[in-house]
């Protein structure tokens, strides 16, 4: 068994860096938590949280050298952020600088909707919202979809691609999952709306989330097949056998999986099964969603 003496000894090799000035400890932990050339982030945040298990007296250092530098690029980060500061306002003062805006790729008016300022609310009927997605790299869309794509909310056209009707099946269902009607619940257009605006917002940016995502699915099925998936469609009939929509199966329907079961009433979840069919369904987990936004 280990002598006194050797427990000592090795007591000192871990308390070394505790035993130094401060100011000495706190540029060694600087280096240690400092970021590759490549990385896009001055701190190497894995080995930063590593260090933070070390110690008390170390995790307070080192959390103040993760705070330095802030770069908010999705509102739930912003919030997140808020909420730290709320209970810890002592680190709001390590912060050196801060951005807030949109992720580098995407311009900084981007924005999932089309702009709603200026619009009343009989204007807005009239010409409806449109959505678009955020990807920036053309090999993670279906083949046809360009980066500036966007689709008209509330749409009904015969002559669409098949992978513009998949799109449309699918924002209807993350609508009806997230709810959120993306045509009526703007406070400033809409007085019925039960959402608040932050809320609403916050919604909008998941639904758009959800959209990236699904085009990212939609393109590794065509990249499977080797090609472009060609269209086809299957019409849906109703009791009276009266053709009622026209649906794409070669992609897959989207189904959400929430984190608490479905928020979802049973006439909505009727709704979203009508949009699913037979077709095989592609799971987006809200895990997924919150990654992005």
């Amino acid at each position: 068994m280990p002598t006194d003496s050797q427990y000592r000894d090795s007591d000192k090799k871990r308390a070394c860096l505790l035993r130094l000035p401060s100011e000495l400890r706190a540029q060694i932990l600087e280096l240690a938590c400092c970021g590759s050339s490549a990385s896009s982030s001055p701190t190497d945040s894995d080995t930063a949280f590593k260090l933070c298990l070390v110690s008390k007296a170390i995790r307070a250092q080192v959390q103040k050298i993760l705070y330095e530098v802030i770069s908010i690029t999705t509102p739930s980060a912003l919030m997140e952020l808020f909420a730290t500061l709320q209970s810890r306002p002592d680190l709001g003062g390590a912060v050196k600088a801060l951005h807030i805006g949109p992720a580098s790729h995407l311009h900084p008016r981007w924005w999932p909707m089309q702009s709603l300022g200026d619009l009343t609310a009989k204007k807005f009927k009239k010409e409806g919202a449109w959505i678009t997605h955020s990807i920036r790299d053309e090999g993670l869309l279906p083949h046809g979809c360009s980066l500036e794509r966007k689709w008209r909310l509330g749409a009904s056209d015969d002559d669409l691609k098949c992978f513009d009707d998949a799109v449309y099946d699918a924002l209807i269902v993350a609508q009806v999952t997230l709810k959120v009607n993306l045509m009526q619940c703007r406070s400033e257009l809409d007085g019925s709306c039960s959402l608040s605006s932050a809320v609403w917002l916050m919604r909008v940016l998941e639904l758009q989330a959800v959209l990236d995502l699904y085009l990212t699915e939609m393109r590794r099925l065509e990249d499977r097949q080797g090609r472009a998936i060609e269209p086809c469609r299957r019409i849906q009939e109703d009791a009276n056998d009266v053709p009622s929509c026209s649906t794409c199966v070669a992609y897959p329907a989207l189904r959400l999986e929430l984190p608490h079961g479905p928020l979802i009433s049973e006439q909505d979840d009727e709704l979203v099964h009508s949009r699913i069919c037979s077709v095989p369904a592609h799971i987006i987990t809200y895990a997924q969603i919150r990654r992005i936004c």
